[in-house]
């Protein structure tokens, strides 16, 4: 009969302490950075435990990002949920939290969407919705805008929206203005199109304004029609007010898309 051999226990605080013992330099810090990320694979919350004394005691950060991705590769959605509850600064969460839902988004992004979702925060540009919309249009663009479009409405649902289809411009622009095109006029329209007004805008600007144009919102259009001829008004001031001239703007708003750029800066 053949032996089943018994799984290897390691002593990882026996680990930890021959990797403090090595001289101060990056052979320690790798060492340490091995351990810590081993440990938080098998048992992340002692391997966290230990991490927070050695950061306590040295301010050595890496041992928590460490020990925090190895816990994320068994749980994920536990390791941002500890983070979140660690006695560590904004800055650092944010840090680390996007470092792990960068990877969570790229192994498994309906789950990690779905954890962003629960944890948002309107009021802000940027966090996690934005990051999983961002990561997840490299793979699946269209999922992530459509994904950001059905968000309930807030100033990270704008970003992750930008973030989505800025994204998607960049590696098939046809088949995203196909896509906007054929949405329903409303909010998430909106903000898409005015995301194509700028990504047209730098490559051929009259196409920019044309999708400012779908932009129904007054202030937003106004806003993508400076972002459409940016890139022009900052060579020759008098060439992009021609062009929005040619628009067909309301020439109230011409006049704005102009103070904009005048005052910069434009996206304000």
């Amino acid at each position: 009969m053949e032996q089943v051999q018994a799984p290897v226990v390691r002593d990882f605080a026996a680990e930890l302490s021959r990797a403090l013992a090595l001289p101060d330099g990056p052979g320690k810090k790798s060492a340490l950075d091995r351990v810590f990320l081993e440990w938080g694979r098998q048992d992340g919350r002692t391997a966290l435990a230990f991490a927070v004394k050695e950061y306590e005691q040295s301010g050595n950060l890496s041992v928590l990002r460490s020990a925090l991705q190895g816990m994320a590769e068994k749980s994920p959605g536990e390791a941002l949920e500890t983070l979140k509850a660690m006695n560590l600064s904004d800055r650092i969460k944010i840090d680390f939290g996007a470092d792990l839902l960068e990877k969570w988004t790229d192994a498994d992004p309906a789950t990690a969407a779905g954890w962003a979702k629960e944890n948002r925060y309107p009021q802000w540009w940027g966090g996690p919705v934005a990051k999983v919309a961002d990561e997840w249009s490299r793979t699946d663009p269209r999922a992530a805008v459509e994904w950001s479009a059905q968000l309930s409405p807030g100033l990270d649902q704008i970003s992750a929206l930008v973030a989505s289809t800025s994204r998607w411009s960049k590696t098939d622009l046809k088949e995203v203005a196909d896509f906007v095109g054929r949405q329903a006029p409303g909010f998430p329209r909106d903000i898409m199109a005015g995301t194509l007004a700028r990504e047209f805008g730098q490559e051929d600007p009259s196409s920019g304004l044309k999708w400012a144009s779908l932009v129904q919102d007054a202030t937003g259009r106004e806003r993508a029609a400076a972002g459409a001829v940016a890139d022009v008004y900052g060579k020759d001031p008098a060439q992009a007010a021609t062009l929005l001239q040619k628009s067909g703007l309301p020439v109230a708003e011409q006049q704005g898309v102009m103070r904009r750029l005048q005052g910069g800066p434009w996206w304000r």
